[in-house]
């Protein structure tokens, strides 16, 4: 089975549980170390963050 991510506080209803603990505009990601660890190897070569767009909106 390959690893996955999860997407978190999606949930409306659970939303309420956790208002006073997190913001209501974030979202929670999970995802496994090992695929934590590719997605980073990724970015370093081919990532938004490579882009003369991204290059011009930290300017």
């Amino acid at each position: 089975m390959l690893p996955s991510a999860v997407l978190g506080l999606t949930d409306l209803a659970g939303r309420l549980h956790v208002r006073n603990l997190i913001p209501h505009e974030y979202l929670t990601y999970a995802v496994p170390w090992k695929l934590y660890l590719e997605m980073e190897e990724a970015a370093k070569a081919d990532s938004i963050f490579q882009t003369h767009v991204w290059k011009e909106l930290t300017a």
